[in-house]
């Protein structure tokens, strides 16, 4: 079989100018693979000038000093850091940059979706809330304000899920708690931590209240929920993706 490369119509090939204008973004920008790309941009942009593949957005998940440093460098319409606690950090690194921050997972759907909303309104900042771990995110906030309410581990608190008792059944069998204790606690903790995202510029107070709203209208369901087999509780997702339980992967 011979290679493809040695097979390839140069005429196919699109023209150059088409391919240095190309829009590009970069998931992971602060991984091996991310920072490798980015290399390789920089050179085509000293061969043929700044403005070559112009990026729409760089995104992280915890390495906020390198993703300011990497903006600056190259410029992107948009900045992403997935930790929601390190976006302060992130809009002061590029305050004054011209460069629209936000926070959340980005998924590659999503980037192209923010893609031509930023390109359709260049001024407008993206909002927090990208993809399934963001969603993930919320559980396990979720986790730590039942443990901290009903006073028991994580490891107990699993296990108890695991036997098939549910939050409410758990919450009701220990002394001086309650279901109705428990479903405030949650809310209380929620309610603090968009709080601080509306303070930092993350979130709007609309959202803010459109996410407390979620949150109540479905909470008692959940606490009333067993988890007895794999789910978001104990095991994977139905998405593939991890449960609240196990612990979280690097982040690049």
């Amino acid at each position: 079989m011979k290679p493809i490369a040695a097979t390839r119509i140069f005429d196919e090939l699109p023209p150059m100018d088409e391919v240095l204008a190309r829009a590009v973004t970069v998931l992971g920008s602060t991984g091996s693979i991310g920072v490798n790309t980015l290399d390789v941009i920089a050179h085509v942009r000293k061969v043929h000038g700044q403005g070559a593949m112009p990026i729409t957005a760089l995104t992280a998940g915890d390495n906020v000093k390198v993703l300011i440093d990497q903006a600056l460098a190259m410029k992107p319409k948009l900045a992403v850091i997935g930790n929601e606690e390190l976006f302060g950090e992130l809009k002061a690194g590029l305050e004054g940059s011209g460069i629209a921050v936000a926070a959340g997972r980005l998924t590659t759907a999503e980037a192209d979706a923010l893609k031509a909303r930023i390109e359709a309104s260049p001024t407008a900042l993206p909002f927090v809330g990208f993809g399934r771990r963001h969603r993930l995110g919320e559980r396990r906030g979720l986790v730590s304000a039942a443990v901290q309410y009903l006073g028991l581990s994580e490891a107990t608190l699993r296990s108890d899920l695991q036997s098939g008792k549910s939050l409410d059944a758990i919450a009701n069998a220990i002394p001086g708690k309650s279901a109705a204790g428990l479903k405030a606690a949650i809310i209380a903790a929620a309610t603090s931590r968009l709080d601080t995202a509306v303070s930092n510029g993350v979130i709007t107070s609309q959202q803010e209240q459109q996410r407390l709203s979620q949150l109540s209208s479905r909470l008692d369901a959940l606490l009333a929920r067993t988890w007895t087999g794999a789910g978001p509780w104990l095991g994977r997702d139905h998405a593939g993706g991890r449960g609240i339980f196990e612990p979280a992967g690097p982040t690049a």
